[in-house]
């Protein structure tokens, strides 16, 4: 084999040596490149994210903040004057004789106290500190207790048999509440009922509200009513919409109302 020869079977073996170890080396480095890539691309990622959730806490701290403000300058000055001219019509009305300013220092003092209750329920759902599920069954005991205390009603409530720290938002805690709050005045309203039972169910998935009246003396009583009912059920039906949430009716020595809330939609 000559010089030329040798030398071209030389530069043959070289290319089919560095060749394959050029491309093995520059394919690593894209690997390599590409991992590296993928992670500062994911990091940068997970710090976007994390970002984004310390604003949203932030803002929400920010909010609940304003709104533990804005419920105690509540009860701070509007309750204290609604309770001034609550104490000042009953001091006039007891020491009033005229009929008409009677009336007048009555109806005064009764709406007084529908405005001071009413402001109480705002200022318990806009309080932060209260976004619990626990803390809205306490509250619906006490409104449930001294509402059918006043109507002679007997009331058997059963809350949850432990603590949760399930969180449940102002606005769709007030609205359930105000659900109760409408199957009450139904209850009293519509029913003869002398007997009423509340009980709350917690599963995995949802919250169940059941609200019975028992009455003996109206078997197969109609409940057409809940189907269709006035402006009261038709706000109650909407707002257990705004949580996501289901109503049913049932007749039985009585009315049974089942209301169930997934637990998903308690403080989206």
């Amino acid at each position: 084999m000559d010089s030329n020869s040798k030398e071209i079977l030389n530069q043959l073996m070289y290319t089919a040596f560095a060749v394959p170890l050029l491309l093995t080396i520059v394919l690593v480095w894209f690997v390599v490149f590409y991992q590296k890539k993928k992670f500062q691309t994911q990091l940068q990622k997970k710090e976007d994210e994390l970002r984004i959730q310390k604003l949203k806490i932030e803002r929400q701290e920010a909010l609940q903040l304003e709104r533990s403000r804005i419920a105690s300058e509540m009860h701070d000055d509007l309750g204290s004057g609604l309770t001034t001219i609550k104490f000042l019509s009953n001091r006039m009305l007891r020491s009033n004789s005229d009929s008409q300013q009677h009336a007048q220092l009555t109806k005064i003092v009764d709406n007084s106290q529908a405005l001071i209750s009413n402001m109480s329920e705002i200022i318990w759902s806009m309080n932060a500190g209260f976004d619990t599920l626990d803390n809205l069954i306490a509250y619906c005991r006490r409104y449930s207790a001294e509402y059918f205390l006043t109507h002679n009603i007997e009331l058997s409530y059963k809350g949850l048999e432990e603590k949760t720290d399930i969180e449940f938002s102002g606005e769709k805690r007030r609205n359930l509440f105000l659900v109760l709050k409408e199957l009450l005045h139904n209850i009293v309203k519509h029913s003869n009922s002398q007997q009423v039972f509340i009980h709350w169910i917690v599963d995995e998935d949802s919250i169940m509200l059941r609200v019975k009246d028992y009455n003996l003396d109206q078997k197969d009583r109609d409940i057409e009513y809940a189907r269709i009912g006035g402006n009261g059920v038709r706000n109650l039906k909407k707002r257990i919409q705004k949580l996501n949430g289901q109503i049913t009716w049932k007749s039985n020595q009585g009315t049974q109302v089942d209301i169930s809330i997934p637990l998903s939609a308690l403080n989206n």
